[in-house]
């Protein structure tokens, strides 16, 4: 949201007529449109990478991660993916109120 004010303020720069939050909508509109641009390297959680997709994925093993969790970190790589975690046994955290048994994943 701080991207889209900063940009629509730019983009606004000598047009009062138009109001800021008319200027954030076209910017917003925009970047649905043509997809947000990511650098070489982006380092993100797993809900803001959630819905994107990239060639190369490096997961840090957390010991909350949950099944969910796992499933979305996993599968954003196109290409290659490495998880960097202290043991090749993987074992999703439970949260209280999770209904479904815990899974290990190999």
């Amino acid at each position: 949201m701080l991207y889209a004010m900063r940009a629509a303020m730019r983009l606004g720069v000598g047009d009062a007529a138009q109001a800021l939050s008319e200027r954030v909508w076209e910017v917003q509109n925009c970047i649905r449109h043509f997809g947000r641009r990511f650098g070489r390297a982006s380092v993100g959680s797993i809900l803001l990478v959630k819905g994107l997709e990239f060639d190369h994925s490096v997961i840090v093993h957390q010991a909350t991660m949950t099944n969910k969790d796992w499933y979305v970190a996993l599968t954003r790589a196109s290409k290659t993916i490495r998880v960097l975690a202290p043991s090749q046994l993987l074992i999703p955290h439970k949260r209280q109120g999770d209904r479904q048994p815990l899974k290990t994943i190999l």
